[in-house]
């Protein structure tokens, strides 16, 4: 059998769900202190953006589905606070680790899970 390893790129034989992501230690610090949101996708959101989402959104609803921008946050933008994505994935069944380097500036984030 011929093992092929291509450089860079992340690979797995399982059937479960794999995410990762490598956020600075800045970001990191931030999410904890809740001044940023990270997303289902692994991104990270600051309160401006969301704002600017938030002010789209109005302007090209009449009738507004969401009530909140909180609300909006979470259902249209699937954004978190810290808390809120550590419930998110739990309720999920997905598995969180947050990993820093050994120079302390970046933050590795793996999230993976069995969705079946």
């Amino acid at each position: 059998m011929k093992v092929q390893i291509r450089q860079g790129v992340f690979e797995t034989n399982s059937s479960s769900t794999h995410s990762l992501a490598v956020i600075s230690k800045e970001h990191s610090d931030a999410l904890d202190n809740g001044d940023v949101y990270i997303t289902t996708g692994l991104e990270i959101l600051t309160e401006e953006q969301v704002e600017q989402e938030w002010e789209v959104y109005q302007k090209t609803n009449e009738i507004p589905w969401y009530q909140s921008k909180d609300e909006f946050r979470k259902r249209s933008l699937d954004a978190f606070t810290m808390q809120e994505f550590e419930e998110w994935c739990n309720d999920r069944g997905y598995e969180l680790l947050w990993e820093a380097t050994p120079d302390k500036k970046w933050v590795a984030v793996s999230l993976w899970g069995d969705r079946t």
